[in-house]
């Protein structure tokens, strides 16, 4: 499992359509973790293709995936007295994570299946 954060700032330089939640109908939906990872993929090897080629050294079944953990970039709270550097912080009511938990649910799928009821048909 290959995470990149942060991706409520860098996931519009993927298109139109957002990365889908593989999380519905009580199910885990396999191909939309494949269609999610593919773009990832495609996004990272033409930005940054020894990362891809490094990941792909080690395993042959490895995904990608887009998460963050606020949803939200964190804004200026203030100044720092000492250093007089911003201070940064998310907002509270802004916070909404947004597929945090989709790589350690496709772990668990290949670790222990029985665990997680998949789907295919994204």
């Amino acid at each position: 499992a290959f995470i990149v954060g942060k991706s409520d700032v860098w996931d519009g330089l993927i298109g139109d359509e957002p990365f889908g939640d593989p999380l519905w109908d009580s199910a885990f939906d396999l191909d939309l973790v494949e269609k999610n990872s593919r773009r990832l993929r495609e996004l990272l090897s033409k930005i940054a293709p020894a990362v891809v080629a490094n990941a792909e050294a080690i395993s042959s079944n490895v995904h990608y995936f887009p998460v963050s953990a606020f949803g939200c970039s964190p804004e200026q709270t203030g100044i720092d007295p000492q250093s007089k550097r911003p201070i940064f912080s998310p907002d509270p009511t802004k916070i909404s994570p947004r597929l945090v938990e989709i790589p350690a649910i496709w772990l668990l799928s290949h670790i222990k299946p029985q665990l997680i009821t998949t789907r295919r048909g994204a």
